[in-house]
């Protein structure tokens, strides 16, 4: 900006434009007269450094992020507020001690910052590390006035220290105790809900695993009902696990090795489980007497391995993209930020393709379904039972309700994806219909009633086969 003289006794004004500095006679030492160099550094440049980012998608989260330029954190981790401005600084090599004290400074805020409408108090405050985006407030009194070209704020500062940047900012009331980091109460009984809703879900699964093992001659469709609630149960107690770790506070620090484990893998399990049993609905119905029949548990096999495969293409895909970009500030490094524009790309082909395994397996279990009904139609016409219109019922009833959940998960990650929500009050009610709905639908067809029948009709019992 340029060079001025400070001395003791004498006041002085520095006016650079966009910027003011004034100087009372009492901001430099008795019998000081000095060479002051104030500079201004350009911070558009910087941004918010991102969290690390992660392939998983965020059912609720401690870490919270923001898109807003150079927000800063309190020392409860949480964003309260926003630098608006460019920074100032002030140099001389022989003053001691290094500070200058009552200096009015005025700099205007940088209009092309978008600014979060919940930082409504201006104030100024001090870069300690721009690394971590940690700035802190000095609780100034600050006068703001209007120009052509922005905002101008103005204080007085007691104590300025030499080779400090200091810069405008926006920020919340109560900023010190701004904690976003614990979970409400509402919070708490969602998340508690879930995890009770999954653990119930294993708990019923392990009493039909226990009697699906308790029959001593099982033939392939037992054998293949018993893998099927083993998944669901590994994945229901996962979930479980999950929940119960999260709402505890456990998780608050984990790295993304926690993420895959609880949330991708247990979302592609739950495909794999849903996949599964899908295809074995299809062809025990439909191809009864085909060679597909015969070949079935290594198509399944063959599926899931395809599966699990691009899961793990895309982990390790999206942990190799990891790229750092240094930021330079008047020529020299400041710091060092992730490049995540590659893992942005690769996270959002992951949901897409989610979302669309999503959707035709919902659309599938709806045509499944459906050819079921009309083979019930075509065995009722021969045996006119009232137990086969309750089949009928029941099957259409079930698969229209997975094929439905399937089709909002779909609609589930692409929001998620696109408006990065994590909101306690839009995933609970979601996960219940696209999760827990879908499982207790297929622990209900495979309960002991159904499978241990002795005396089902002729169309219930090739139904049956399909479960």
């Amino acid at each position: 900006m340029g060079v001025t003289v400070i001395c003791n006794g004498r006041e002085n004004s520095a006016v650079f434009p966009p910027n003011e500095v004034y100087f009372s006679d009492e901001s430099v030492p008795p019998g000081a007269c000095k060479d002051f160099s104030i500079y201004s550094l350009d911070t558009s440049p910087l941004m918010t450094p991102p969290s690390s980012a992660t392939l998983s998608t965020t059912l609720f989260s401690f870490k919270e992020q923001t898109s807003f330029k150079f927000s800063f954190k309190n020392k409860h981790k949480t964003f309260v507020g926003q630098v608006v401005g460019n920074a100032i600084g002030f140099e001389n090599d022989d003053l001691v001690p290094q500070e200058l004290h009552e200096v009015k400074v005025c700099m205007t805020t940088n209009p092309d910052f978008e600014i979060k409408n919940t930082y409504t108090q201006p104030d100024f405050g001090v870069l300690l590390d721009i690394s971590e985006s940690r700035v802190q407030p000095l609780n100034l009194q600050t006068d703001v006035s209007l120009l052509d070209e922005g905002k101008m704020f103005c204080a007085v500062f007691p104590l300025l220290e030499l080779g400090k940047h200091y810069v405008p900012l926006l920020r919340m009331d109560q900023w010190e105790d701004a904690d976003d980091t614990s979970w409400s109460r509402g919070e708490l009984f969602g998340g508690y809900l879930l995890a009770s809703l999954y653990s119930l879900l294993c708990i019923v699964g392990l009493f039909e695993i226990k009697y699906l093992f308790s029959i001593s001659r099982a033939n392939k469709t037992r054998i293949r009902q018993r893998y099927l609630v083993a998944i669901l149960v590994l994945f229901s107690s996962l979930r479980a696990f999950y929940f119960f770790l999260l709402m505890a506070g456990a998780l608050e620090d984990s790295d993304s090795t926690v993420d895959y484990l609880f949330i991708d893998f247990v979302t592609i399990l739950f495909f794999s489980s849903f996949i599964t049993y899908l295809l074995y609905m299809w062809i025990n119905a439909l191809f009864a007497t085909s060679v597909l029949r015969q070949h079935l548990t290594s198509i399944a096999f063959l599926i899931n391995f395809l599966i699990y495969g691009f899961f793990l293409a895309m982990i390790i895909s999206f942990e190799l993209a990891s790229e750092t970009t240094t930021v330079y500030w008047c020529g020299e490094a400041q710091s060092t930020t992730s490049d995540t524009s590659t893992q942005d790309a690769i996270k959002l082909a992951y949901r897409i393709v989610l979302a669309c395994f999503s959707f035709l397996i919902g659309l599938a279990f709806l045509g499944v379904g459906l050819s079921l009904v009309k083979s019930l139609d075509e065995a009722g016409n021969q045996t006119k039972s009232r137990k086969d219109e309750q089949m009928k019922r029941v099957l259409l009833h079930m698969t229209m309700t997975i094929s439905l959940s399937f089709v909002l998960q779909s609609i589930f990650f692409l929001v998620v994806e696109l408006a990065n929500i994590s909101d306690m009050a839009f995933t609970v009610p979601l996960l219940i219909i696209v999760e827990i709905t879908p499982c207790s639908v297929i622990l209900f067809s495979l309960r002991p009633k159904d499978v241990d029948s002795k005396s089902q009709s002729t169309a219930t019992s090739s139904t049956n086969r399909t479960m």
